[in-house]
């Protein structure tokens, strides 16, 4: 079987990597993600999603041989970080670090 470029296959299961925005983990959002059933499925990016987090939209993976139902597609969010700035985008950050408690560019707040 040959590889599919942004589908990997475990069992009957798909699992696709999405790129998705810093302000989209932050705020929360919905996405289109590509599938290998319908096209595309709309799903919803919850505040507060973590880099790495897996997400599963039911029924969208592989059929099961001779039997019933489809696998699952598990979606795992990959937060995309910009190269290149603006200098009103650093400066904004700059202002989220402050207002969070960082100093920019120092790694944030002492776990001890």
């Amino acid at each position: 079987m040959k590889k599919h470029p942004f589908f990997e296959r475990h069992g009957n299961d798909i699992i696709s990597l999405v790129d998705v925005s810093f302000p989209m983990v932050c705020l929360g959002g919905e996405i289109e993600v590509p599938t290998i059933t319908d096209g595309k499925a709309k799903m919803k990016i919850p505040p507060g999603t973590e880099n790495g987090q897996i997400f599963r939209l039911k029924g969208n993976g592989i059929p099961y041989l001779g039997l019933y139902g489809k696998g699952d597609q598990l979606v795992k969010i990959n937060i995309r970080v910009p190269k290149k700035l603006t200098p009103r985008q650093k400066e904004l950050l700059k202002e989220f670090s402050s207002l969070d408690g960082e100093e920019a560019g120092h790694g944030g707040k002492e776990f001890y």
